[in-house]
């Protein structure tokens, strides 16, 4: 439903077309919908990297697509692992901050996270992982 009521109304809308007009098939859009589902697509690259471009290329897969512009989730943890140390690393009086009780501070180191992976991992699992590493280092 947030497909129909996001990413497709707005284009519907600002292009002035009617849903017949739509350039990509209903089976590639439940694709792309379901690489989100699995956790390999973020919401937020899908809709405003993968989506576009499968409009401009209709005749591509939602997974093709992903790979093409290399934004599919890489979940190999000890890559992740090494990037969380480095974010980490960056911010020792955050990290202080984070043990007195300022748990928001995970949101500077997730938003730093997403940055150096662009937006290539899983928020959950990485934030799983960000608040593993934090507790081991109390």
């Amino acid at each position: 439903a947030n497909w129909v009521i996001g990413p497709l109304r707005s284009y519907l809308h600002d292009n002035h077309k009617h849903i017949e007009d739509f350039p990509v098939k209903p089976d590639v859009l439940a694709d792309l919908i379901c690489l989100i589902d699995k956790g390999k697509l973020n919401y937020s690259v899908a809709a405003h990297q993968v989506f576009p471009e499968l409009i401009k290329n209709p005749g591509k897969s939602a997974e093709e697509m992903a790979i093409s512009l290399q934004v599919l989730i890489d979940t190999a943890d000890d890559e992740l692992s090494l990037l969380i140390e480095e974010v980490l690393s960056n911010y020792p009086d955050k990290i202080k901050e984070y043990h007195n009780g300022k748990k928001g501070i995970l949101g500077l180191f997730m938003g730093d996270l997403m940055k150096k992976t662009k937006g290539k991992i899983n928020p959950q699992i990485a934030s799983k992982l960000v608040i593993d590493k934090l507790e081991s280092k109390a």
